[in-house]
């Protein structure tokens, strides 16, 4: 697990060091860091080559799965003090500390030399965010509606569904009733009373189907693998009715990639997901709170950029109700500094009853984290 970043001069990420834990929510206004944050991960994952296993260069441009981040002059820290870009973090089992080189007379390079390189480690570990099996990622944009959704090339064996979720279908065809859900705490076959309602534990399927019916009541997924053109198929079922996926709501097959991606995972598994609540009633955005504080507590880790107030309160409830535990909660609430124009965080801790304690907010006078409700009440009721 991720214990701590530091990152500097990565966009506006000019010095920014942050502790980080199972669950960790990342919110603030639009275009003041929270995605400079998750790029710079995936920046050194596509950069990693594992036959050698290490870093030479920040790659800045993968057009098969990965980000692209132009040249170098677009992603060093307009207020840079030095021309260096450097990441460290701390794991459980170690650090990597890397300074990437960004001299003037390069700027226009779509990659970045290493400029020095420090790890150390207990027996020789290799960081979760460049293990295949442990490692998955959802961008903001996510696979829709469809006929068919194309077969991978093989990713859906590391638990790989694609950075848009393209390949979760592929993943539920093969695998879901064959797997059970790993993360301890997940029993909600019983607490559904659905058909298969067992003894011994229930097949990932069952889960699946039980988290989308937040979202979408009764619904069961059902997917096929069609030969001839070598797509598979999904639709949904409600009762003895069936559907395809331009005849639901949207909001089902965006969300299935999340669902999806936190049930495969497993204790030490790292998650990225980037604003889950898209295109969802403000219910199932609780309920997707919920899931992700369950899955923290059973030892995965999330990092989630989120702008729902419906997520964070979701969590606040596991929190209450005991699902999750506070110190495993991590929350950040990015701001823009208009002087340097480079990003300032901030924390707010989570209690274990649930409640929000952000005096570094107030003693600041930061506006914004998730208080457009109170503002928009009182202008209504005119106070």
């Amino acid at each position: 697990m991720i214990n701590h970043i530091h990152i500097k001069n990565f966009k506006s990420l000019k010095d920014v060091s942050m502790e980080m834990s199972n669950l960790n929510l990342l919110t603030g206004i639009n275009g003041v860091g929270k995605s400079s944050l998750i790029e710079a991960l995936l920046l050194l994952r596509q950069s990693y080559n594992p036959k050698e296993n290490e870093i030479t260069q920040l790659d800045l441009n993968n057009y098969e799965d990965g980000v692209q981040m132009g040249v170098q002059k677009e992603i060093l820290c307009e207020s840079a003090d030095e021309d260096v870009i450097e990441m460290s973090f701390i794991y459980n089992d170690g650090i990597e500390h890397y300074v990437f080189d960004c001299p003037k007379d390069e700027r226009q390079e779509t990659f970045i030399a290493k400029k020095s390189i420090q790890n150390k480690s207990r027996g020789g570990f290799t960081p979760t965010l460049y293990e295949l099996q442990h490692f998955r990622y959802l961008s903001a944009e996510r696979i829709s509606p469809q006929d068919a959704y194309r077969a991978s090339q093989g990713e859906v064996t590391y638990k790989n569904l694609g950075k848009h979720g393209q390949f979760s279908i592929e993943y539920i065809d093969k695998y879901a009733a064959r797997f059970q859900c790993k993360i301890p705490g997940f029993n909600l076959v019983k607490e559904f009373n659905l058909e298969e309602q067992v003894e011994k534990a229930s097949p990932l399927i069952s889960q699946i189907n039980a988290w989308m019916s937040f979202i979408s009541p009764n619904v069961k997924i059902k997917t096929q693998y069609d030969a001839p053109s070598k797509t598979y198929k999904l639709s949904y079922q409600y009762g003895k009715s069936e559907f395809t996926p331009k005849h639901v709501g949207f909001g089902i097959t965006y969300t299935l990639p999340v669902v999806t991606a936190i049930l495969i995972s497993e204790p030490g598994d790292l998650v990225i997901i980037e604003n889950p609540e898209a295109h969802l009633h403000p219910r199932a955005q609780s309920k997707l709170g919920e899931l992700m504080a369950i899955a923290a507590q059973g030892g995965v880790q999330l990092i989630i950029e989120t702008h729902s107030d419906h997520v964070l309160n979701g969590v606040s409830v596991a929190t209450k109700q005991g699902k999750i535990d506070a110190e495993k909660v991590k929350i950040y609430y990015y701001a823009m500094n208009m002087q340097e124009m480079v990003a300032d965080f901030y924390s707010v801790e989570m209690k274990q009853n649930g409640r929000l304690f952000s005096a570094a907010l107030r003693e600041n006078s930061i506006e914004g984290f998730f208080d457009q409700i109170d503002t928009d009440l009182e202008k209504i009721l005119g106070f």
